[in-house]
């Protein structure tokens, strides 16, 4: 059997595991694993990997840290930034920060399939989640292979994360009532705007009175603002013009027309975070005695109840800034319910041939 110091067996090969100064948060000192060969190597093939993996680490020209997954993770996300949303850039920056310290011994050429399997292993009770994280160690294995950091994408060989289990149609116009009775003043509006202006939740939560122009109310989604660019610009109804009523109305901070000024604000005068309004939105559950209704249901419901009152489908798409009807068809599909089938019979009787020749 082969044996020299800080020589390790995992995942059918062999690794050298070089031992860092830096420690994790809980003052455990942090590793590196160098791959040298297979498993099925030989002791004389392994013993010639591990001393050129030794030269190679003490007389290597190369920066220390370049190659180190950690390292080359923050320059691939340095790019990513520039090429979505702020609020998806923060996203990509705290899976990033997982990733960067449950890898961190890894340098980049080293990571096979088996590791990203066992990474994800920890989010297997949340597949949206492990989905995210599999999709972001993807796109930057790819980026590797033209940067040149190794030939292939482990993750192509991982084991597929299974598709999260689709929602159904939790909201109904009952339910809706029942939230709207058990939430503050602030809540009632964001619910009234979520649901009149078809928009996602975070974009009714920014949203501010510069956006209300010439008797419209202009929207930029913030998921469509790096990939198509569309924008929706809203009539103002009379229920639209009450709940921006109210709004000026119930307002710690003075809104004035074309400000910057948030229209729905906290205490304090501020927009609510995504957090604030998640806790004010749980609280009004409890309050109502629901459950499994989340601010990502109000969207879906708006669209089916433009499509129950007939609105064309190409005129839901563009309500929702969909870039894809498909996009669109999907959101509906969680509230249409069973297909119906009108009820069938069996074919008509035919005269049977038995065969007999007279």
């Amino acid at each position: 059997m082969t044996r020299a110091p800080n020589l390790a067996r995992k995942h059918g090969a062999w690794y050298y595991v070089e031992r860092l100064a830096a420690r994790d948060a809980n003052g455990n000192g942090k590793r590196r694993w160098h791959r040298l060969c297979n498993a099925s190597a030989s002791n004389a093939a392994v013993m010639a990997a591990y001393k050129a993996c030794l030269a190679r680490l003490h007389t290597a020209a190369i920066t220390p840290r370049e190659g180190d997954l950690p390292t080359e993770l923050a320059r691939y996300l340095a790019i990513r930034r520039t090429q979505v949303s702020p609020r998806e850039a923060n996203e990509l920056e705290r899976i990033g920060r997982e990733i960067a310290r449950c890898l961190a011994e890894f340098r980049v050429g080293d990571v096979r399939a088996a590791d990203i399997d066992e990474y994800l292993a920890a989010y297997a009770d949340r597949r949206r989640t492990a989905q995210r994280h599999r999709h972001l160690l993807s796109g930057f294995f790819r980026w590797a292979i033209r940067a040149d950091l190794r030939r292939d994408n482990p993750v192509d060989s991982a084991t597929r994360v299974k598709r999260p289990v689709p929602r159904t149609g939790a909201m109904t116009s009952a339910i809706f009532w029942r939230l709207h009775a058990a939430l503050p003043p602030a809540g009632q509006i964001f619910l009234e705007l979520a649901y009149l202006t078809r928009q996602r939740a975070h974009d009714i939560r920014i949203m501010t009175w510069a956006q209300v122009r010439d008797g419209k109310l202009v929207i930029q989604p913030s998921k469509t603002a790096r990939s198509t660019g569309a924008s929706v610009e809203i009539d103002i109804g009379a229920d639209i013009r009450a709940a921006l009523d109210r709004a000026q109305s119930t307002a710690k901070v003075r809104a004035l027309r074309g400000s910057e000024t948030p229209i729905i604000q906290t205490a304090g005068g501020t927009a609510y975070t995504r957090w604030g309004l998640h806790s004010m939105w749980q609280r009004a559950c409890r309050r109502a005695g629901i459950e499994g209704v989340t601010t990502l249901d109000i969207r879906p419901f708006a669209l089916a109840e433009m499509e129950r009152a007939g609105v064309p489908l190409a005129t839901i798409q563009r309500a929702a800034a969909h870039a894809s009807v498909i996009t669109t068809e999907g959101k509906l599909r969680q509230h249409r319910g069973p297909a119906k089938v009108d009820a069938t019979t069996l074919p008509p009787r035919a005269a049977v041939d038995t065969g007999r020749q007279r």
